[in-house]
This record gives C-alpha cells, sequence and structure tokens, in this order.
C-alpha cells in the first residue's frame, strides 16, 4: 500500500491521523519507489516484478495507474531498485535487477 501524507497537517493542534491519498494496486511488497514526471508522479517497484508509475492527483484521495509492467522473474529477475533522471525535455525511470 502507497500512502500520501499532507505534512502541513501533521503539526500543530489539527493533526490529521488520515493519509490524503492511497494506492492499493500493486502486487507484493514494495522495494523501491522515486518521485518522477515533475513530482507529480510517483514510480514503485515490488518484490513481485511489478514495476508501476501512479499519478499523484491534488484535488482527490487516489493515486490513478497510468502505467504498469511485468517483469519475467525468470528471464530479467525482480527488480531491486529504481531512479528517476528528468530535464523539461524527457523523462528517463531506470530500475535494476538480479537473477
Amino acid at each position: 500500500c502507497i500512502r500520501i501524507w499532507d505534512s502541513a497537517k501533521m503539526e500543530g493542534r489539527n493533526i490529521a491521523n488520515r493519509s490524503r491519498q492511497v494506492f492499493n494496486g500493486q502486487s507484493g511488497p514494495l522495494v523501491g519507489m522515486t518521485l518522477c514526471h515533475n513530482n507529480e508522479s510517483l514510480a514503485a517497484i515490488s518484490s513481485t516484478g511489478a514495476v508501476m508509475v501512479v499519478r499523484i492527483e491534488a484535488n482527490t484521495n487516489k493515486m490513478n495507474n497510468i502505467m504498469n509492467r511485468q517483469l519475467d522473474l525468470h528471464e530479467e529477475g525482480a527488480a531491486v531498485d529504481i531512479s528517476h533522471y528528468g530535464s523539461e525535455s524527457q523523462s528517463v525511470l531506470v530500475y535494476a535487477t538480479m537473477l
């Protein structure tokens, strides 16, 4: 489960005890996450070989799945790390696997 919290509501008198957004669409335990697309999306990998990108929407309590890829664990191995490199003209998502 991926949860996003509003850090402004975690301080002071009005402490929020609920996450602002939740995503339950992954398969298996998460191994890594990284922000991408100008911090508007979150890429995550799981131990089952799932690579997913979800869009963080400002005015809703759910994240929208915008990309899924299932790695073949026998051919490619499971993803163990993920990172994002981006500029104004391009966005590159990189993940490492182990066989």
